[in-house]
């Protein structure tokens, strides 16, 4: 039930995801695992604003809802049919195959036995027994009758013989079947013919090949020209033999050889059969006879920023170093466009790479680390630190108070001990140190010193201050009436007091002092009372005792924990002692507070120039250009991905290579075949065609040499006129005109006015080797051919497209402004866009809605339908609200989504034994044997 239930939900939540990572990082991140988003046994990992759900093997999606069909790949072979499994697949073999794709073909003559010598050949779902001669049969069981087709003649007798039969022959009759008789004894046939007898008559049975009575003849088979294509007939007995023509073969050369079939055009090409021959249609970036060549498409490719150019079929790529892309490696990678650093933090990007500057509280390559700032343990006094963003809150201890509750609170500041009473501050309590004769919390109460009949001889006691007073009866005085006859000496010593009663005197000693006459001081350190090794020092009516360092307490019986103070640092665990306190460090500190970061690149080496950067119980080699590995010992060889081209040698160097170039390439991979024709080395107009570390000149008419640096000069007539100049050309010659001269020896005044050569209106004038324009408003230039560019000076602001006019411009305004420079940003917000209290951030040509919670939509105008992904289980009915959904139970379930079944068994007592069996909206009582009814009561 509740696989089912989170299967429904499962399209809600992702959508709700999707929704909420559009907005900003809030301050306390949501687990969006918490709802179970995963499905069919995936793992959910949270992330900010979203989840990944790791599928287990079978399934796929985004929340691992699909089960990934394994027959997509064809995995089934021989015409099996596959049936899709979990994270597998089952297939249904064709008749006559097995194993798991079914690639084996069953071996049907296991269980065969071919008789007689027959040997089984598998077929597919089926065998087939090779009878050896003689026998038939599906099992070769079956002994061919040879004499089925009467071959004994003249009345000879057969007899089957094993793939034979033998002939009994009658008399005058001999031959294996029985042909023989008294006309063939000359054998008169020739050429293997056998005689045959029958009815008188002599025949011969010729061997093929051969005709005539008596097989003399040999059968001319060339005769009907069977040779076809012009191949030439050779007569062999009987048969013939065809000298085929190049290009053709058959019996007869009747076909034409397809030179197609042995494929020799390569590439994906296609062939084209021809007579003794076959032409290559080459696919695209392919050329040679046989296409065997890849054009490079890298000749005339320049891959920017160190990019490497790799030739591909018609095609190029770019090999980008790291950091940049674009289909010429002319864009830097912005590292910061997939928003990795997180928390508000400010992404900055550089080449192959990017760095977060982290918002105060955060740290990390991505700023993905809440700083910890209880770490330091500043909250004192066994407080309990609660860390927040760029700082932390001390919850106090009882009686303790300040930012880092190092204050003990005075509890005396509100308090009045009354009657003289002192307060004494405790820790989260007070104590009212009572002036003598008064007691209670406040002091407010007056001790009755006569409360325990202090006045002796029947003495009357009066209470006082923090004393009394007795009044004695006749022949007793003293303070407690005490003193009679026999006290008058005053024989009690250290403040003991003389008392006579019933005509005997004792002393009562004031507390401290023993003994009749009160003189021994009790030792009270005699009992030990001191713990923990202190010494006790005896006082009068007391000890006082010396702790040993690291207790305290009246007695000394409290070990002071040294821990209560949090002086480990950085994680590290307190372990309270005797007068101290040990930390354990966490993994990669050290000192006795924990409070030094070991510098794990202190015994580390970074090879090659690396730079060791300490981390916590680890470190990092920063490795030079060039270098990796744990230490940087490996230099990276950049030959292997074997960028040297056309033959060239490439030696591997630290942080990249060089190529050595076969003769007649250059560039840094030898890419470039060096055309030797650059430096013009065919004189004279000639054509040079470049090859492979040469060239050749086709020379022009009138032009010869291996530079063609002959010419014929055609200008030793002087046949240029009116003092132009004659140049020789290539087998002729062209005359270059005086200033104001035309025609082909120079014999014309131009007239510069005839062909209109002012422009948008202009006025022409004729003036010697040349025209002068008067132009229109708007133009200017020789021929008034300059529209004046009145959007030279960029009048269009906000990247507005400025159309230049005749004596003016115009501005097409880029998306969000308007003005006639485009001057103006477009407030889109102003018009109140986002509906249903969303709120609108204004953008150039755009805004954005940030909708109340339970909308959606580009204008917030979406009323989010919780009920849409059904998450009402047992029939319950959806009803939608605004950022929610309640569930209308039916009859027996409740719960937030009716998930639950209620249990009816919950108030029913199953009387005699009974078991109550929970049903939906009901129950059932399962009595035990000899009861019934309801409730089980009721006896049989």
């Amino acid at each position: 039930m509740a696989l089912s239930f989170w299967s429904s939900m499962c399209g809600w939540i992702v959508l709700n995801a999707l929704e909420k990572s559009k907005k900003r990082i809030r301050a306390e991140e949501i687990n969006e695992c918490d709802s179970h988003p995963c499905q069919n046994g995936a793992t959910c990992s949270d992330h900010l604003d979203m989840y990944n759900c790791s599928c287990v093997a079978g399934y796929t999606g985004v929340t691992c809802e699909t089960d990934i069909n394994e027959c997509d790949s064809n995995t089934c072979m021989n015409g099996a049919t596959c049936v899709d499994g979990f994270n597998g697949y089952n297939c249904t073999c064709a008749a006559g195959y097995t194993g798991d794709r079914c690639e084996s073909d069953i071996d049907d003559c296991a269980n065969v036995t071919c008789m007689n010598g027959g040997t089984c050949q598998d077929l597919v779902d089926d065998y087939r027994c090779l009878c050896a001669a003689g026998y038939t049969g599906s099992n070769c069981s079956v002994d061919i009758d040879e004499c089925a087709s009467d071959p004994c003649m003249n009345d000879g007798t057969c007899e089957d013989l094993v793939n034979s039969f033998s002939c009994n022959c009658t008399g005058n009759y001999n031959g294996s079947t029985c042909n023989i008789g008294q006309m063939c004894t000359a054998t008169p046939c020739v050429n293997g013919g056998t005689c045959m007898e029958t009815g008188g008559n002599r025949t011969c049975d010729c061997v093929a090949g051969y005709t005539g009575k008596d097989c003399e003849t040999d059968i001319d088979e060339c005769e009907g020209n069977p040779c076809q294509n012009g191949a030439t007939c050779t007569d062999v007995i009987n048969g013939y033999n065809c000298s085929c023509k190049a290009g053709y073969s058959g019996v007869k050369c009747e076909t034409d050889i397809n030179e197609c079939n042995s494929n020799p055009c390569m590439n994906g090409s296609t062939c084209v059969d021809g007579i003794n021959g076959y032409n290559c249609t080459c696919a695209a970036g392919y050329t040679g006879d046989r296409c065997e060549t890849d054009i490079d498409d890298c000749a005339n490719v320049t891959c920017m920023n160190g990019g490497t150019c790799q030739d591909l079929v018609d095609d190029y790529r770019c090999l980008c170093a790291a950091g940049y892309t674009g289909s010429n490696c002319s864009v830097d990678i912005n590292e910061c466009d997939n928003n990795t650093c997180m928390y508000g933090a400010t992404c900055v990007d550089e080449v192959n790479g990017y760095n977060c500057t982290c918002a105060a509280g955060y740290t990390g390559d991505r700023c993905e680390t809440d700083i910890n700032e209880c770490d330091s343990n500043p909250c004192m006094n066994g407080s309990t630190c609660v860390d927040g963003i760029n700082g932390y809150s001390c919850t106090c201890a009882a009686g303790y108070t300040g930012d880092r509750c190092e204050t003990d609170i005075d509890d005396c500041a509100n308090v009045t001990c009354m009657n003289g009473g002192t307060c004494q501050d405790l820790v989260d309590d007070y104590r009212c140190l009572c002036a003598a004769g008064y007691t209670g919390s406040n002091c407010s109460v007056d001790i009755d010193e006569c409360a325990s009949d202090p006045c002796m001889n029947d003495g009357t006691c009066e209470d006082l201050v923090n004393s009394f007073s007795c009044n004695c009866t006749e022949n007793y005085n003293g303070s407690t009436c005490n003193i009679g006859q026999m006290c008058t000496a005053t024989p009690c010593v250290n403040g003991g007091t003389c008392m006579e009663t019933g005509g005997n005197r004792t002393c009562d000693c004031v507390a401290g002092y023993t003994g009749k006459d009160c003189e021994t001081d009790i030792d009270e350190c005699e009992g030990n009372p001191c713990q923990n090794g202190a010494t006790c020092t005896d006082v009068i009516n007391g000890y006082n005792c010396s702790c040993k360092a690291g207790y305290s307490g009246v007695k000394c019986e409290t070990d002071i924990n040294e821990c209560n103070s949090n002086p480990c640092m950085n994680g590290s665990t307190c372990v309270d002692g005797i007068n101290g306190y040990n930390c354990t460090c966490a993994a990669g500190y050290t000192g006795d507070r924990c409070e030094t970061d070991i510098d794990d690149c202190a015994n580390v080496t970074c090879m090659n120039g690396g730079t060791c950067q300490d981390l916590v119980d680890d470190y990092r080699c920063l490795c030079a250009a060039g270098y990796t590995g744990s230490n940087c010992s490996v230099d990276i060889n950049e030959c292997d991905n074997n960028t040297c081209m056309y033959g060239a040698t490439c030696v591997d160097e630290v942080n990249g290579y060089n190529c050595t170039c076969a003769a007649g390439y250059t560039g840094d991979r030898c890419e470039t075949d060096i055309n030797e024709c650059d430096a013009s080395p065919c004189m004279n107009g000639a054509t040079c065609v470049d090859g492979i570390n040469g060239y050749n000149c086709t020379c022009a008419a009138g032009y010869t040499g291996d530079r063609c640096e002959t010419d014929v000069n055609e200008c030793d007539s002087n046949p240029c006129m009116n003092g132009s100049t004659c140049v020789d050309g290539m087998n002729g010659y062209n005359c270059t005109c005086a200033a104001g001269y035309t025609g082909d020896k120079c014999d014309r005044d131009i007239n510069e006015c005839e062909n209109n050569p002012c422009k948008h209106g202009g006025n022409c004038t004729d003036q010697v080797d040349g025209f002068s324009c008067q132009c229109p408003t708007g133009y200017n230039g020789t021929a008034c051919e300059t529209d004046i560019d009145e959007c030279s000076s960029n009048p269009c602001e906000h990247g507005g497209s400025c159309t230049d006019q005749v004596d003016g411009f115009s501005c097409q305004c880029s998306t969000g402004y308007n003005g006639t420079m485009c001057e103006t940003d477009i407030d889109e917000c102003a018009s109140n866009p986002c509906k249903n209290n969303g709120s609108c951030v204004d953008d150039v040509g755009s805004f954005l809605c940030n909708c109340s919670a339970g909308y959606s939509g580009s204008m917030c105008g979406t009323d989010i339908d919780e009920c849409t992904s059904n998450p009402c289980v047992h029939g319950g009915s959806c009803t939608d609200k605004v950022d929610g959904f309640s569930c209308q139970c039916p009859t027996g379930y409740t719960g937030i989504y009716c998930e639950t079944d209620i249990d009816d068994c919950a108030n029913v007592t199953c009387m005699n034994g009974g078991m109550c069996q929970d049903l939906v909206d009901d129950y059932r009582c399962l009595c035990a044997a000899g009861y019934t009814g309801s409730n089980c009561s009721v006896g049989e």
